[in-house]
């Protein structure tokens, strides 16, 4: 073989290494979807316990289920915890994000009485971390997976490799459950597999820190520092309310140099009680990284609360939004006319002089309260 065509032969391998190496910047690979080989009942929290939590391994209809039971039917299940999930992740590379899939249904359940997710967390060395990823949606009675989190969602936190494959790594739920006298709601899981996303992108930019906090006017301060090699950069700070999809609320492109540099941006539109916050750090190839998730908690004003917690004679609302609906339920699952009467700006007041002793729960608006009659 000529010397010339060894030094194509060679180009050629180089070429096809590097195309390979670009492909994989501008993409993550997948591991899984993987299910659990450890599941265990842990009682830490909450008083329904999930039995047979095994039958959470595969999709077969043999169903971890936690009851409530005749003299409790309100509260919250111990946690079922997967792990040992196998991942074999490559060393050297990054996790770009972990997808849950969790096989879930409910029984005994009716308007009045529901089941919603309680817990929702990935263990790291078998400690709960991160966000908790629960929502709000009654759970129906039809077996179906849900997801929570996805391919570019570290869950508030950071992994590296070593914490996906370790077999401590896992997923932890809890379930609420909300019955009434005469029905006893169940939570059933079927199933529970994870998915990680992960990629060989070593990204020039580092993020040495990322924090917010709110300020005394209720405004979300945040501020990062960058070091970088010169390559030009576009930094772009997303945010995100619960159950809606990040937004990029501000973007900057520049070249970021060797030199640590501070920045910060203030967000005057809270809107809402909380928000998560995080950077998109994209380079010029396009690869992108994400900063771990930065919680900020609006003041109290911006939530609906209910109070004294117990009442006597009248209960008072705070809003700080129109009340365009009260829906007042006794434990008994009777349904009660209460007026509320505004008062001062965001408060409303109502007489419950003549309701029954025990305890009530009220939806206000999308918001779900509970108060106890004296």
């Amino acid at each position: 073989m000529s010397c010339t065509s060894l030094l194509k032969r060679g180009a050629a391998f180089y070429i096809l290494n590097f195309l390979l190496l670009l492909k994989l910047q501008s993409q993550c690979l997948t591991a899984g979807p993987q299910s659990g080989g450890v599941f265990s009942n842990d009682n830490s929290i909450g008083s329904f316990a999930f039995g047979t939590p095994s039958n959470a391994q595969t999709s077969d209809n043999n169903r971890s289920t936690a009851s409530a039971v005749a003299f409790l039917f309100v509260g919250n299940t111990n946690y079922l915890k997967a792990s040992g999930f196998g991942f074999s992740i490559p060393p050297a590379t990054t996790i770009c994000g972990i997808k849950v899939e969790v096989e879930k249904s409910a029984s005994g359940i009716s308007v009045l009485a529901t089941v919603n997710d309680n817990v929702i967390q990935l263990m790291k060395n078998g400690t709960l971390t991160g966000s908790n990823y629960a929502t709000s949606a009654d759970w129906t009675g039809t077996d179906a997976y849900y997801t929570y989190g996805g391919s570019s969602d570290q869950w508030g936190t950071t992994w590296t490799t070593a914490d996906i494959n370790s077999a401590n790594f896992g997923v932890a739920l809890s379930a609420q459950i909300n019955g009434i006298a005469i029905l006893f709601p169940s939570a059933r899981i079927d199933h529970i597999r994870v998915t990680v996303y992960y990629n060989f992108v070593i990204v020039p930019v580092k993020l040495i820190q990322f924090a917010g906090s709110l300020d005394p006017a209720g405004q979300a301060r945040l501020s990062w520092n960058l070091t970088g090699n010169g390559e030009e950069t576009v930094v772009r700070l997303q945010k995100k309310y619960e159950h809606d999809s990040w937004t990029t609320i501000y973007s900057t492109t520049s070249k970021i140099p060797s030199v640590a540099q501070s920045y910060e941006y203030t967000d005057n539109n809270m809107g809402r009680s909380s928000a998560d916050y995080r950077l998109e750090i994209v380079s010029t190839s396009g690869a992108s990284s994400y900063s771990s998730i930065v919680h900020i908690e609006g003041r109290v004003g911006n939530r609906i609360i209910v109070f004294p917690d117990p009442a006597r004679d009248v209960i008072q609302l705070s809003s700080p939004e129109n009340i365009y609906h009260v829906a007042c339920i006794g434990i008994d699952g009777i349904n009660y006319h209460l007026t509320f009467q505004q008062y001062g700006g965001n408060l409303y007041q109502a007489d419950i002089s003549r309701l029954r002793s025990g305890i009530y729960f009220i939806k206000v608006n999308d918001t779900r309260l509970k108060f106890v009659k004296q």
